[in-house]
């Protein structure tokens, strides 16, 4: 092929380069007007019918991949006599092979690109796409700083059957994994051996494995790589670990993901990245004050990124940062409760600083290791607070970066060498530090991070850390761990008003999924929220705690309301007492509207939390909004396909406009929930399958560990059997009960056939709930 030619409506502008796969050139699309890169299959392959069908699916699959870090695939055809090609995005810049035929690169920056290519991977393998030639020549390296894997276009599709061996190996010996080698078969860890030996080669200059392709070969099958050190020497031990665990022979102990790899690369960036100044025990002693602690940790970087959001007319500047779960280092692996509870507590007092937003915990900490710019689009951030976790008994090392996600450009990074008992002192530092750096862009009307201490017990503190830990898994054995570390914590320090908070949370989680008995819930629920009150009366946890309690449990409408506004008169951004007043208040009064407009706020403080984007929907449900209501559910699970709360409001809300069979299948998911089980078998009672809504009743009468079962749950199975009298006899059960889920039965549409019944009006005359029928339903 020449310059000038058309293959398909890809016009020939020039040769970038050719390899045993074929020839690529640069082209342009003339019906789009766009440059594409244009990799035309060698005529050797093209020929073997196999392998051009093999070539074909493998890249409409890879084509399916939309990552900042992959190369876009646009197109697969045939050009004329039958040769295949692929359009590709056309990517400006040097390949890491140029780049590395220069001089090695240093290892700050060698993390940073290895980190953006594990990014990359993470997205391909979760679609089961493997790359199988990951190497320099098939990196981007673009000027803004971007990293793009080229060649997705022989990529293979996990399931399929392997090559056969090294002769037939698609790939380049010099990058093969060992399990590649020897039979064909691969997995992602291949892929994440070739990141190891790319990285190896980043850094030193040379490939682990040296000579000719049989003494390559016979190194990667059967000895051990030169140690990193040896050949750079001073380079940060972190790196060789990560290097030598991604070059393990044995696939099972390389990362078990490449998210797990980015997240390591990028803990390790943070930490072998050069301080200006570190924080350790001599230079901030324990027991140091706020503006101590906050002037001595080092900064490294310029000034503030000009990206990001923007002021509306008459309002100052905000700025905005999510900070992201730490990383744990340590030997054990085993601080994944302390390093969730640092990134929470730091969020909790970064939140309370006027002119900086900052994006919940419930949104953040689904990403880990993700490319930052991906992060920020998402959650509508321009700067990330990213860190890890090493420990060793009382001893600890946390660093800490502050991403400008616009280009990934570090601004701040900071390292903390310190024991346990200074972890508040630390908090302060980290906030105060990021706190400095954000008024260099926005100005002074940024104000002083609050760091709050709220026990002078490390050990209850961690213990305290732990219950938020267990609480956050929403399982019930979570509760149930929950509130043994938070009855721990508070044996230690009686005055620790958090873990009496914590324990009043787990137990009424408890008795809203039905797995408690709700009298003694809102009884113990009080007595511990009263408590945390005494210690410290505007603390909003036990504000909003108490005020749910009065609303879910004791049916006190205005009392409930009352409290959450004078929670978010204090703390506007107290997304949660938003969530609580919009769910628990309004829409069980009908305050639909009213109800809206709070979800909506609580979503633009966590955009990205699961269970306020499916409140959404069930108060567009609850409203009658049907179309809306499916349409927001719809965009849930676009976030988490299999989010049970998502499928059983979505299986709710498309029953009562007669879709009941797609309800089935959709209730049939998440048999792990009980509120599940109920709707699968009301549902199925409608559909008519009565012998199975009776199997699902037979199980709601097994009270299960806890010993209780809510009585709410078997009644809807029986309204839809037709048994009107028993399912109201159950309903008056829960009614006495104090079931916490009677409170959105006077607008719940799967209560429509009771409206007019005495009994049923009498139920809602005790709760001071109104009677909402369809006559009430909003538009669509």
């Amino acid at each position: 092929m020449h310059i000038g030619e058309t293959v398909s409506h890809y016009r020939i502008v020039g040769k970038l380069g050719e390899g045993g796969m074929g020839v690529v050139y640069h082209a342009e699309d003339v019906r789009l007007g766009r440059p594409v890169a244009l990799k035309v299959l060698a005529p050797q392959l093209a020929a073997d019918a196999v392998a051009r069908r093999r070539f074909a699916d493998e890249a409409r699959a890879a084509s399916a991949l939309d990552h900042p870090n992959i190369c876009a695939i646009y197109d697969v055809g045939e050009a004329d006599g039958g040769r295949l090609f692929l359009a590709l995005a056309f990517c400006e810049g040097e390949t890491l092979r140029a780049a590395l035929d220069r001089r090695p690169i240093e290892p700050p920056r060698a993390l940073t690109i290895a980190a953006q290519v594990a990014d990359g991977l993470a997205e391909a393998h979760a679609k089961s796409i493997l790359h199988r030639d990951i190497k320099p020549a098939n990196l981007m390296l673009r000027p803004d700083g971007l990293v793009k894997i080229l060649d997705f276009g022989v990529a293979k599709l996990e399931r399929d059957a392997g090559i056969t061996g090294p002769t037939d190996s698609i790939g380049s010996p010099a990058y093969m994994a060992p399990e590649q080698i020897r039979s064909g078969r691969v997995g992602p860890g291949v892929d994440l051996w070739s990141l190891g030996v790319v990285l190896f080669e980043m850094i030193t200059g040379q490939r682990p494995f040296a000579g000719d392709v049989h003494t390559v070969l016979d190194g990667i099958l059967h000895r051990e790589p030169p140690p990193l050190d040896a050949l750079r020497p001073g380079v940060h031990p972190e790196i060789s670990r990560i290097v030598a665990r991604s070059l393990a022979k044995d696939p099972a102990v390389r990362y078990g993901s490449a998210r797990e790899l980015a997240a390591d690369l990028r803990a390790t960036e943070s930490e072998s990245a050069e301080p200006t100044r570190i924080v350790d025990s001599r230079s901030a002693p324990a027991g140091a004050t706020s503006s101590q602690a906050r002037s001595q940790p080092q900064t490294q970087g310029g000034a503030y990124g000009s990206g990001g959001p923007r002021a509306q007319d008459g309002q100052e500047p905000q700025a905005s940062l999510a900070v992201l779960p730490f990383a744990d280092l340590s030997p054990a692996r085993d601080q994944d409760w302390f390093c969730e509870g640092l990134a929470e507590e730091l969020i909790t007092a970064l939140a309370e600083v006027r002119g900086l937003r900052v994006a919940s915990r419930a949104s953040t900490f689904q990403f880990s290791g993700e490319d930052p710019r991906v992060i920020g689009e998402k959650l509508r951030v321009e700067t990330l607070l990213t860190g890890s976790v090493r420990s060793a008994g009382k001893l600890l090392r946390i660093t800490t970066q502050l991403v400008r996600v616009e280009d990934g450009s570090v601004l701040a990074s900071s390292r903390y060498d310190r024991e346990m008992e200074d972890i508040f002192a630390i908090q302060e530092a980290i906030a105060g530090s990021v706190v400095e750096i954000v008024k260099a862009r926005f100005g002074e009307h940024i104000t002083p991070p609050q760091v709050r201490r709220p026990t002078e017990s490390v050990e209850a503190y961690n213990l305290y850390l732990k219950g938020r830990y267990h609480w956050n898994r929403r399982t019930p054995d979570g509760f149930r761990n929950a509130i043994r570390f938070f009855e721990q914590a508070i044996a230690i320090d009686p005055g620790f008003a958090l873990g009496y908070v914590g324990q009043a949370d787990s137990h009424a989680m408890l008795g809203f999924f039905g797995l408690a008995p709700p009298r003694a819930v809102v009884v113990k629920g009080k007595e511990l929220c009263l408590r945390a009150l005494e210690l410290d009366p505007t603390l909003p946890e036990a504000r909003t705690a108490l005020a749910l309690l009065h609303g879910l449990y004791e049916w006190q409408w205005e009392r409930s309301e009352a409290e959450l506004r004078a929670v978010l008169d204090a703390h506007p951004g107290h997304a949660m007492a938003r969530h609580a007043l919009a769910i628990y208040v309004l829409v069980p009064l009908g305050r639909f509207d009213e109800a809206l407009v709070e979800m909506r706020a609580a979503l633009a403080i966590e955009p990205l939390s699961l269970p306020f984007n499916v409140n959404l929907g069930f108060i567009l449900y609850m409203a009658r909004r049907y179309v809306e209501a499916e349409r927001q559910l719809l965009t849930t699970l676009e976030l988490d396909p299999a989010y049970p709360l998502a499928l059983l409001a979505l299986g709710e809300t498309i029953a009562q406009v007669g879709r009941v069979d797609q309800a089935i299948d959709l209730m049939r998911k998440p048999t792990d929930s009980i509120e599940n089980r109920g709707f699968l078998g009301a549902h199925l009672a409608r559909a008519g399958l009565v012998s199975e809504a009776r199997a699902v009743l037979a199980e709601l009468s097994d009270p299960g560990p806890g010993g209780y079962m809510s009585p709410i749950f078997a009644a809807q199975v029986h309204l839809h059997l037709g048994e009107t009298e028993r399912a109201l006899d159950l309903l008056e059960r829960a009614l006495e009960e104090g079931a916490p889920r009677l409170v959105w039965i006077g607008v719940r549409p799967s209560f429509d056939p009771l409206r007019d019944h005495p009994r049923f009006q009498r139920i809602l005359d005790r709760m001071r709930l109104p009677n909402l029928g369809p006559e009430h339903a909003g538009s669509s």
